[in-house]
């Protein structure tokens, strides 16, 4: 095995597994990796530091490997819990001499590891906040997290009929939400902020409780931060509740 591709594969496979021992020795010691935020000067470095971040990563789909002499790259699929939840596209470029890989250059949008790895500033934080709330709101259906996560004065611009305000017009959706769909899963494919706004995008799916059937949709929210809570919500999108 000494050909770029193979290499990559072989290094990615072991990540995968979560061998990251294995991983090492598929590096040159001086190997130099070139990251978004940071550049590490060595294997050791490098793979240290990809261990701690692995320490999050709940799947990793390698999407495609491509090879070309002594260079490869990688596209694949992040799919990352707290504090940075979501999925992010990684494409890299490694370079590969006598079987292990020298360098290594990694592109992605880094907006939501910047909290982790950079000065996330408001952003940063603003984005967290949101991550944070549809985790646990949706995925883990922990509705009381509203009273932590939002404003006294939190305004909804929620599209059903006959919701209290405030945060008990949040609990009250996500009540209604989880009573009528079993096995909810929501994955945030997009998130953008500035200023006091923060914006995403997400694909959830779930089982109808009345006849059992899958069901999926989209939702696209915009949120305003004020004093690191969400006070006010715009939501377009959501489940077929009919």
């Amino acid at each position: 095995m000494s050909d770029a591709r193979s290499v990559v594969a072989a290094f990615y496979d072991a990540v995968q597994k979560r061998d990251m021992s294995s991983a090492r020795q598929l590096l040159a010691d001086d190997m130099t990796f070139i990251g978004l935020f940071e550049t590490y000067p060595d294997a050791d470095t490098y793979i240290a530091t990809f261990t701690g971040l692995m320490q999050i990563v709940t799947r990793l789909d390698i999407e495609a490997i491509i090879g070309d002499g002594g260079d490869a790259a990688v596209f694949y699929q992040m799919h990352t819990s707290e504090p940075a939840a979501g999925v992010t596209l990684v494409a890299e470029w490694h370079e590969v001499r006598d079987g292990r890989i020298v360098r290594a250059r990694s592109a992605f949008d880094g907006r939501l590891f910047a909290a982790m790895f950079g000065d996330g500033g408001a952003e940063g934080s603003g984005v967290e906040i949101v991550r944070r709330f549809e985790e646990e709101f949706k995925n883990q259906a922990n509705h009381a997290i509203v009273d932590s996560l939002m404003t006294d004065d939190f305004v909804h611009h929620l599209p059903y009929g006959g919701l209290p305000s405030g945060r008990d017009g949040m609990k009250a959706v996500g009540e209604l939400v989880t009573g009528l769909i079993n096995d909810i899963n929501v994955t945030v494919t997009m998130t953008v902020a500035e200023d006091d706004l923060v914006a995403d995008r997400l694909e959830a799916a779930g089982v109808r409780v009345d006849n059992r059937r899958p069901i999926r949709w989209v939702e696209n929210h915009i949120y305003r931060l004020r004093d690191g809570r969400i006070c006010e919500l715009w939501p377009a999108g959501g489940p077929d509740l009919s």
